[in-house]
């Protein structure tokens, strides 16, 4: 639980040096729904701001070599007997086709202004008048143009937010946002600039650094049971604006879209607005080391020198290799999901021209909300059952199943909807899953700079994916029907989705399950302390190893001794060894669980285990004869030896030396010393914790395959 809770409000000021509001922040449910409307609506305009303008590409290009002006002045120059109605074109061109005479379409044809004789009678006004690419890439430059400036403003808000705070950040985005959108206006209402326009998205997408700074403002500020909760809401709260946003420019471009860019208002409204409840309501986040303090009142009065230790404790290599292959894993998913998003904006479209209508894709666009929800859905459960690691896995190897099924000519175009809704479902499971394992996992002072690196990653993996997958497909698309599906532009997604299984898949070893959750009291056999130390020590010996260790905990917290047990004599275990053995597997893996835990500490709490772990040895010399307990551990183990037909040991003690120590490899080395605690590094401590793990997972490993031959349940019969 918070320190601040144990505290009181009042004290928590006084000692640690918070605010009212970042107290209320960590304990009134009122303060933090508050904060979090304020973050949900900050986040919403600033999706929706990054996407609002993006449906009026095609009209804002429409004058470029190759864009829609083109494409009409040819079919303008068509007999009035074309049945224009059957090829999906518009109706004002249809009106001024048949209104046009036939030698005044001549007449501009020749003198080669038919382009702006088009554009002046059914254009848009606001189009850009001069543009530099040719119509494809110049819709790509611009596209790409928003996504660029995110990718870049992760990595500056990431690291920045870690040394000036959250909520400074969050402003500095809420005026960076608004010059975007003022850039972007004046481009298309007064300069008529295709690269003003393109600098406008780049500063908004530079300062649209809501995702990564409001989520990591959660996990700085609010207590770690509403945490998840309040990052789900954030998440839905951002699919919304992406969607909406899409849909909201709509209304301003019917007839000639001439108010297009009227439309920036509404962004610039809603971010102001946002930024006055930013100010109003959202308190300074609270730093980690603001609240991780000693429990004693008189250790909380530090020196400002140990306060304030910005580059925090030293951290564990562990950790950044689960970092660096979750950042690797998400990008190329990022890359690998291009697959999908192909299928659904380029493939639909030109296999099923019927799909390619405004309200379609707008409905389409709408049901990435539905997806969304369903995916934490899955991510809940799946995750609560596997752990972090399979979920990763599972909707990694399901996205790659359904492009694998994109490679089918399916003729239904709702069957391929079908596999593109589902095949989005299982890419949001593997992304959402690697990015909430980075924010854990990071330490707390360096959580905006590893939100920064996956976020700036991502961004820039959809950038190169989006343009290299629009080229490959364009020129692989002969017309064929292999070339309409765009078979190699998913074939080799599913290439890259492939890379991402290969590069997720260490997590399977670094992140077992249970991982980096809370260790609340799970379903035990015994209820509460009071009833554990009732018990006999027979009765203690029947607990699975998590429960003991966790029922122990308890008792230290209390200032209870810890509850040791001796080897003793093997025929007073020899009824419970079938029930020892049966928890055998559950022990393992939970003391592998706990030693991964470990692995992941940074120097301030390996220090920490590493004084319990010598305050319980003390306390051993000081209760235990060493010389009794290895005679006790000597004689029961002869004994067990005896009895499982092993009884040669007399006679060929190298045999048996042997094979006790292939039982038991070293893990430290051989030279008649023990481990010495008190010069025992960080560093040291990890290369022990490894060794173990790996002898670890020999005796798992043995376990199931005796488990596996029936063996383990017949290892003691006795009438």
């Amino acid at each position: 639980m918070s320190k601040i809770h144990d505290l009181g409000n009042a004290k928590a000021q006084q000692l640690l040096g918070l605010t009212e509001e970042q107290v209320e922040a960590r304990t009134s449910s009122n303060k933090q729904n508050i904060i979090l409307a304020s973050l949900c609506f900050f986040c919403f305009f600033d999706c929706l701001g990054t996407v609002i303008l993006a449906p009026a590409g095609p009209i804002l290009c429409e004058l470029a070599d190759g864009g829609p002006m083109n494409s009409y002045s040819m079919l303008f120059m068509m007999p009035n007997t074309t049945d224009f109605e059957s090829m999906g074109i518009r109706s004002d061109f249809i009106d001024l086709h048949e209104s046009t005479d036939e030698a005044v379409k001549l007449q501009y044809f020749n003198e080669g202004t038919l382009t702006n004789y088009l554009w002046d009678n059914i254009g848009c006004p606001k189009a850009f008048l001069s543009v530099p690419f040719a119509y494809s890439v110049a819709m790509n430059v611009l596209t790409v143009s928003g996504s660029a400036g995110t990718g870049f403003g992760s990595l500056v808000w990431g690291g920045l937010s870690d040394s000036i705070g959250r909520k400074p950040c969050m402003l500095l985005c809420i005026l960076g946002g608004l010059a975007g959108y003022i850039i972007m206006f004046l481009s298309g209402t007064k300069w008529n600039s295709y690269w003003g326009f393109v600098v406008g998205q780049l500063v908004n997408g530079l300062f649209s650094g809501s995702d990564l700074l409001c989520q990591t403002y959660v996990k700085d500020t609010f207590p770690k049971d509403k945490q998840q909760s309040a990052r789900e809401a954030i998440e839905g709260i951002q699919f919304l604006g992406f969607g909406l946003g899409a849909l909201l420019l709509f209304p301003f471009i019917s007839g000639r879209a001439e108010n297009l860019f009227t439309v920036t208002w509404v962004g610039i409204i809603g971010t102001i607005i946002a930024g006055f409840l930013l100010v109003a309501y959202v308190p300074k986040a609270i730093k980690s080391n603001e609240e991780e303090v000693p429990a004693e009142e008189e250790k909380y009065k530090t020196s400002s020198k140990d306060a304030k230790k910005e580059s925090g404790p030293e951290v564990s290599a562990m950790i950044y290799k689960i970092m660096w292959i979750a950042v690797a894993g998400n990008m190329l998913d990022t890359m690998g999901d291009e697959g999908t998003k192909i299928a659904r904006g380029t493939i639909l479209t030109i296999v099923w021209p019927s799909t390619s209508g405004v309200n379609f894709q707008n409905a389409l666009i709408m049901s990435m909300i539905v997806q969304f929800i369903l995916s934490m859905i899955v991510i809940g459960i799946v995750q609560k059952k596997l752990g972090r690691s399979k979920t990763i896995m599972l909707g990694a190897t399901l996205t790659v199943a359904t492009q694998i099924l994109f490679l089918f000519q399916w003729e239904n175009q709702w069957t391929w909807i079908s596999i593109w809704f589902f095949g989005k479902i299982f890419g949001n499971i593997s992304s959402i899953g690697a990015s909430y394992l980075i924010m854990d996992a990071s330490p707390a002072h360096e959580r905006g700079k590893w939100q920064g690196i996956a976020g700036a990653s991502g961004e820039v993996a959809a950038v190169v994916a989006t343009l290299c997958m629009a080229i490959i497909y364009d020129k692989n698309n002969d017309g064929s029907e292999d070339g309409k599906y765009g078979k190699v532009s998913i074939i080799m997604t599913i290439g890259v989705s492939l890379l991402a299984l290969l590069a997720y898949s260490p997590l399977l070893s670094f992140v077992p399950k249970g991982f980096l959750e809370e260790d609340d009291k799970k379903s035990f056999k015994v209820s509460s302390l009071e009833e554990y130390l009732k018990m006999t020590d027979d009765e203690v010996k029947q607990l699975t190893l998590e429960e003991y260790s966790f029922y122990e905990e308890e008792n230290a917290k209390v200032g209870g001794n810890p509850r040791l047990f001796r080897w003793g004599k093997y025929k007073d275990d020899i009824d419970i060894i079938p029930d020892m053995m049966d928890r055998s597997l559950q022990d393992f893996n939970f003391m592998r669980l706990a030693t991964t835990k470990t692995l992941t500490m940074n120097s301030d709490q390996v220090q920490e285990e590493l004084q319990a772990y010598k305050a319980m040895k003390k306390f051993v010399a000081e209760t235990r004869s060493e010389e009794e307990d290895r005679g006790e551990m000597g004689a029961w183990i002869a004994d067990y030896l005896d009895d499982a037909g092993y009884d040669q040991w007399q006679s060929f003690p190298q045999l048996f030396k042997v094979m006790l120590m292939n039982a038991f490899p070293p893990i430290d080395k051989l030279d008649m010393k023990k481990v010495d605690e008190d010069n025992l590094t960080m560093k040291g401590v990890q290369e022990l914790n490894l060794a173990f793990l790996s002898v670890a997972d020999s005796h798992i490993a043995t376990i199931k395959k005796n488990r596996t031959s029936k063996i383990g349940s017949t290892l003691v019969k006795r009438k």
